[in-house]
């Protein structure tokens, strides 16, 4: 064995000693293979970070660009596996497998282990009714995903999976089985649950995990929804609300550090006694829970909370006033009060606070700050560490903002949200945006806006947010440049743009580029040719062309497209294809790689099987139909 070989075994037989995999990087790089020596280090820094550091998106984005242009490869040297496809890396290393069912990561369990030091399972079907887990059969196995329909969720009341591993990741459906929380050994502790959906809990489902022997070991409890009650009838209220809230805070899980009830209904009081039940909570995400005041639970005692989201709830200044003086709160360094009726004096007592000087991350957006908004933030002492700063659809004028822009430690930020502010005439703070260290930018829906002051930070964004801001062919032209571009992500949705500047992008160079989003603009199949022919095409993942004025000739032009290894999700909406054409574009051969393609459809009046052909080719959301023809954002 090499010594390469010898380095890999120690890995595999250590998995949680970074050391180790440090000693291995350093030797790979020295034997010519830096790329992989360069990504191990990075994402072993990366895991140390927490999401708001200032030095998480550069690292993530860097960790990015080296998997976009060498990740096919480092998946092709792991074995082939029947029913087995390698997904993320983590610290370097594949950390995470997608298995087409159970039975198959039973039988797959082996051959993994000895490949790459995996720890995460994603299964899109569940299914255990004659497969029942065998302890110990998949030794490795820390953290389990479970993304099923209602329809594919069969538990095996013997012996399931669900109770082999620490952390859960679920989506959770109505009417779906339960009966493994309850049968899940209490030797057997569950240190994270993740529920996903818009069906993630309810009042029968928290009473259950609250009571189970195994809960008292949680560590992160994430139970937040998008549910919206439009009294259909069909369902019970999934959400907790107070009797949910109630319910928690009696099991006083004292070990858990983060907390995510969005959307869960619980009020103020509620939350407060949740809280008040986990001495341990650093992080807490509450937005839309009907919170109209935090008065006991800044009463609190306890851990410091480092992160709080409070957004989408009726708060006021007396919120933010009362945080202020909350000794739980005094280190907090991420704060979202987004839509929470808060005005200047609440700005200015976020300012005057002392955790101002451990603040990183700050969202106010969708508050009436005004000019009294900006004049808290002028008065104010200089931030110690704040670097992300969101103050979209704060009645916010080009003027106001140039204040800020002018203050010392503006040039210091590397995330700005300006978005839904009429800036009008803004060139002095463009350039000072230009001459900042900002990397991360969104000016979304500002009103008509000359880029060209932005054009010296062209080469430094790896972020860039120009959606339905009428920039136009001679906007996105003075914009660019001919230095190579740091882009990952590109929105330029509904920009009045036309062939023109499809022209011009296909020139630029953007080596990083992952996010590519064109929707709503006006350009025909000869400017999608050129899109997909331009070097930048190589690295994009997801390219949204939606409601672009396209028609069914894009099927010869996607006929002869080049080779797009990165191309992932594909978006097409608006583009009226006829059933034979949708099955010719299914049956093209080439953009092999594609996950999701989103186009214009409706499938209830196909025949099963062309029903069934289509959703294998394009995904079982292809289909969509709406008459706006300005484009949507396509997520």
């Amino acid at each position: 064995m090499t010594k390469r070989d010898d380095l890999f075994a120690a890995i595999l037989a250590n998995p949680d000693d970074d050391s180790v995999r440090l000693v291995y990087a350093d030797h790979i790089e020295e034997t010519g293979d830096a790329a992989r020596g360069q990504l191990i280090h990075r994402q072993i820094e990366l895991a140390k970070l927490a999401p708001w550091d200032r030095e998480t998106r550069s690292l993530a984005l860097a960790c990015d660009a080296l998997l976009t242009e060498h990740g096919a490869r480092w998946r092709a040297e792991l074995p082939r596996l029947n029913g087995i496809t390698w997904t993320r890396f983590e610290r370097g290393f594949c950390s995470t497998v997608h298995a087409a069912d159970a039975a198959t990561l039973y039988r797959q369990a082996g051959p993994i282990a000895a490949a790459a030091p995996v720890f995460r399972a994603e299964l899109g079907t569940f299914d255990e009714a004659d497969h029942p887990y065998r302890a110990g059969s998949v030794p490795w196995l820390r953290v389990l995903a479970v993304h099923p329909t209602m329809y594919q969720f069969e538990v095996n009341a013997e012996a399931t999976l669900l109770s082999a591993a620490p952390e859960l990741e679920l989506v959770i459906e109505p009417s779906m089985q339960t009966d493994w929380i309850a049968n899940r050994a209490a030797d057997a502790p569950l240190t994270r649950l993740t529920l996903l959906g818009d069906h993630t809990a309810g009042l029968p489902f928290i009473q259950r995990v609250v009571e189970a022997a195994w809960a008292e070991h949680l560590e992160t409890l994430e139970l937040g929804t998008g549910f919206i009650d439009n009294d259909t009838g069909y369902y019970d209220d999934p959400t907790l609300g107070g009797p949910g809230a109630a319910q928690v805070a009696g099991a006083k899980l004292a070990r858990v550090r983060r907390l995510d009830l969005t959307g869960q209904r619980v009020g103020a009081d509620g939350i407060a006694a949740i809280v008040a039940s986990m001495p341990a909570l650093a992080e807490l995400e509450v937005r839309h829970c009907e919170i109209t005041h935090v008065g006991p639970l800044a009463a609190l005692a306890g851990a410091p909370i480092v992160r709080l989201d409070l957004s989408d709830n009726t708060l006021g200044n007396a919120a933010a006033i009362r945080l202020a003086e909350a000794p739980r709160f005094a280190r907090l360094e991420s704060l979202a009060m987004a839509l929470c009726e808060m005005r200047a004096p609440g700005l200015a007592a976020i300012a005057g606070a002392p955790w101002w000087s451990t603040l990183q991350s700050l969202d106010v957006s969708r508050n009436a700050l005004g000019v009294d908004g900006m004049l808290a933030l002028v008065e104010a002492a200089p931030p110690g560490r704040l670097h992300a700063l969101s103050l979209a659809d704060c009645d916010l004028d080009g003027e106001m903002l140039a204040r800020i822009a002018a203050l010392p430690w503006f040039a210091a930020l590397d995330s700005l949200d300006l978005s839904t502010n009429v800036l009008g005439d803004c060139a002095p703070l463009l350039a000072a945006i230009a001459a900042s260290r900002v990397r991360s930018l969104r000016l979304v829906k500002v009103g008509p806006l000359d880029p060209a002051p932005l054009a010296p930070a062209w080469a430094r964004l790896t972020q860039l947010g120009l959606a339905r801001t009428p920039i136009g062919d001679a906007g996105l032209a003075a914009l660019v440049t001919d230095e190579e571009s740091a882009l990952v992500e590109l929105d330029l949705l509904a920009c009045k743009l036309t062939s023109t500047a499809i022209e011009t992008l296909a020139r630029v160079r953007c080596p990083h580029l992952r996010v590519l989003r064109l929707s709503g603009n006006a350009f025909d199949a000869a400017g999608l040719r050129a899109l997909l022919h331009a070097p930048l095409m190589r690295t994009v993942a997801e390219l949204q062309v939606s409601n672009c004025g396209m028609a069914s000739d894009v099927i010869g032009v996607l006929r002869d497209a080049p080779e797009l290894p990165a191309l992932r999700k594909l978006a097409m909406r608006g583009i009226e294809f006829k059933p034979k054409e949708l099955h010719q574009l299914a049956d093209l051969p080439v953009l092999p790689s594609l996950e999701s393609w989103l186009l214009e459809g409706h499938s209830w009046d196909m025949s099963d099987t062309s029903r069934t052909k289509l959703i294998k080719r394009f995904g079982p959301s292809w289909w969509w139909h709406h008459d706006d023809d300005e484009g949507k954002d396509d997520e």
